[in-house]
């Protein structure tokens, strides 16, 4: 009895769980637009046109229609993206027109078909397959244009590196690097950041009592958080080779909080100085954007999506930038604690820049704005 209700549960619970979609909707639209291009077919008032001819006449002309209106738009889409070359292209030409204008090789094969067949049409009735096909009358390419309406929606036009890339733009926070900001907020900044309803101080009480502790004055009573074009998130902040401007200094006190199961989960915020010249020194707290770092990984696993991941890697950072940005200003008790740095990390020799002199950059804008309210 109790494994029959068991099993009756593990059955329902099934029925409510999200499951893959199938096919039925690529394959019901092949159905309808073959219907209308059947019909096209047979409804041609062409009289030097049998059914047959008629089919190859419409193989012959939708499909380069089909083609050449999509190199149209991608034309027009080479225009904006050469404003990319640098930031996208590794300002490479070759790489632009190559993303730009790339075909599927299941779609490239069909457009040399029909331009075949195209070919053979003008050898039979020594009349462009147009011609032909705007003789066939007004009903019969009423129905075509529907059939490739219809067929144009299953094709592979819209594939490609530049769809990929305006996708990730126009996802509506459905990307990668949206929801790994979406998660870096609402797993930690929001965590640390303000007020949480509990005896926890908030950060800037943290950082207050810091500077009594340690007799030292914080620039700013911000987090800030370093977001790498590379990606590339070290340990710590401090490097001899690469940063040697920047030190280490102890941390914040640590927040404990129970999260997701984990309890007293130790949440604690790094203090860097910046020497500014012998004598003085700039005090901040900073770190990488943690997300970036696992995205790394990502990138460098050779896994099933990783080569898409590393294609679409600047793509996915400026969506991480620009969501963490707008969900922070949503966010009052947040925004004016967090300081995001999105900066291309390495020089024009490819090597790495130093980053304590990227934060006084940062501190020297911000404290201009300061002083002019």
């Amino acid at each position: 009895m109790n494994n029959t209700v068991g099993t009756k549960r593990n059955a329902r619970t099934k029925k409510t769980l999200p499951r893959t979609r199938s096919n039925l909707t690529t394959l019901l639209i092949y159905v309808v637009s073959s219907g209308f291009f059947f019909l096209s077919s047979i409804t041609n008032n062409n009289i030097n046109l049998s059914w047959t001819d008629a089919i190859f006449t419409l193989i012959s002309v939708l499909i380069p229609l089909l083609c050449l209106i999509e190199l149209g738009f991608r034309i027009l889409y080479a225009a904006e993206e050469k404003q990319h070359l640098i930031t996208r292209y590794e300002n490479n030409y070759r790489t632009l027109l190559k993303d730009v204008f790339y075909f599927s090789f299941s779609i490239t094969l069909v457009a040399v078909m029909a331009f075949f067949t195209h070919i053979i049409m003008y050898i039979r009735f020594e009349q462009s397959s147009f011609i032909l096909w705007y003789n066939m009358g007004p009903f019969s390419l009423m129905l075509s244009i529907i059939s490739a309406f219809l067929l144009q929606r299953n094709l592979d036009l819209k594939c490609g590196p530049l769809y990929d890339s305006l996708w990730i733009g126009n996802s509506n926070g459905l990307d990668y690097g949206s929801g790994m900001a979406h998660s870096f907020f609402h797993g930690y900044l929001r965590l640390i950041i303000p007020k949480t309803g509990t005896s926890e101080k908030n950060l800037e009480e943290l950082m207050k009592d810091y500077e009594d502790e340690h007799h030292v004055k914080l620039e700013f009573y911000k987090l800030f958080i370093l977001i790498p074009k590379s990606l590339y998130c070290p340990t710590s902040l401090k490097n001899d080779d690469i940063s040697p401007s920047i030190e280490e200094s102890s941390s914040l006190r640590p927040k404990e909080m129970t999260v997701a199961g984990v309890q007293n989960r130790v949440y604690k915020n790094s203090v860097y100085k910046i020497r500014l010249d012998k004598d003085k020194k700039v005090y901040v707290s900073a770190e990488y954007a943690t997300p970036l770092k696992t995205f790394k990984d990502v990138v460098s696993y050779n896994g099933e999506h990783s080569k898409h991941y590393k294609k679409h890697k600047n793509d996915i950072v400026l969506q991480f930038y620009l969501t963490l940005q707008k969900v922070l200003k949503e966010h009052e008790n947040c925004t004016n604690f967090c300081e995001l740095i999105f900066y291309d990390d390495k020089d024009e020799n490819g090597k790495y820049k130093d980053v304590g002199q990227i934060l006084l950059q940062r501190i020297k804008k911000l404290r201009k704005l300061n002083s002019n309210p």
